[in-house]
């Protein structure tokens, strides 16, 4: 989720990134196991989401991400939202959702 947030200008903060993490990151998929590697790690958490809310583009994509989770949860009755699919069948005890971003956000 971190990385689709930060699709939404990567040119702009990848290079951010690497340079506060003292790392090289090239490209999304870097990005996704670099954060994968450091998902326990405070600092990163700190630093990444910092550099993703300075960015107006990832801040729109992150309050998407808010708002479709909210919606999911107000509602776990629903089969889908924007942003999470649907992948328990109606009345389970506890209905699951999938994370499947669209395309053209």
């Amino acid at each position: 989720m971190i990385t689709w947030i930060a699709e939404a200008n990567l040119a702009q903060v990848l290079p951010q990134l690497a340079g506060a993490n003292g790392t090289a990151i090239g490209s999304a998929a870097e990005l996704t196991a670099f954060l994968e590697g450091r998902k326990s790690y405070a600092p990163t958490q700190e630093i990444t989401s910092s550099i993703l809310m300075g960015e107006p583009a990832c801040r729109i994509r992150a309050a998407l991400l808010l708002n479709a989770l909210c919606d999911t949860l107000l509602d776990p009755s629903v089969q889908s939202s924007p942003l999470f699919i649907r992948e328990t069948e109606d009345g389970a005890a506890m209905p699951t959702f999938r994370f499947e971003p669209l395309n053209d956000i």
